[in-house]
């Protein structure tokens, strides 16, 4: 039988408390998450417009998942590395692979499920925008920018492409105040216009 274990964080803090005998991880998350307990399953994280999360984004990739696996930390966490091929290095460098490779925390493994709510997830075939956020430095592995803030799926159809991205299992609020801020569910974006918002935003960086 498959076991469950869902990742709690400690209150206002940038630990994240995993299950009984799983190690704290401690993470440079740039500010983009406040790790607050939150209702129904949900996890609480600031939110982030356009300039944010492009700032506070280490690499920002338009490509495709070409890759999946699940895998464990020397001391037993699990997480997930996706692969995805490079249709467009929006920041950062591009590697001479045309392949960028990130690790997040989470995934099911030899029966264990580790779920962090609010993170998504990617499947091989998706096209996708995603915003890569810092990493540890231990283990390489960490979050997407904003959780699934950061998480654009691709899809298109004879009516052009769209970028959607789902945040139903986020909770928002004002960086400033922390005060809870209402959002969509599910947000979706003419993709043109949104790589074109994204590329300006990112000229803009490299012009301060």
């Amino acid at each position: 039988m498959r076991r469950l274990v869902k990742l709690q964080p400690h209150a206002r803090s940038s630990h994240w408390r995993a299950a009984p005998a799983v190690p704290r991880w401690c993470g440079a998350l740039l500010g983009a998450v406040l790790l607050v307990a939150a209702p129904a399953a949900a996890t609480t994280v600031v939110l982030l417009d356009d300039d944010a999360l492009v700032a506070r984004a280490v690499a920002i990739v338009h490509g495709d998942v070409v890759g999946k696996r699940c895998a464990r930390t020397p001391d037993g966490r699990i997480f997930t590395e996706y692969r995805f091929a490079i249709r467009e290095m929006l920041k950062g460098e591009a590697p001479p692979s045309g392949v960028v490779s990130f690790r997040e925390w989470g995934g099911e493994l030899d029966g264990l499920r580790y779920w962090i709510p609010g993170t998504g997830r990617f499947e091989i075939g998706d096209e996708v925008i995603v915003f890569l956020g810092a990493t540890d430095a231990t283990t390489a592995v960490g979050f997407t920018t904003g959780l699934a803030q950061g998480k654009f799926r691709v899809v298109r159809n004879a009516r052009g492409a769209r970028a959607i991205r789902q945040l139903g299992t986020l909770v928002t609020i004002d960086e400033e105040s922390g005060e809870p801020v209402a959002h969509a569910e599910r947000d979706e974006h003419d993709l043109e216009a949104l790589l074109a918002r994204i590329r300006a935003r990112v000229r803009g960086e490299r012009g301060r």
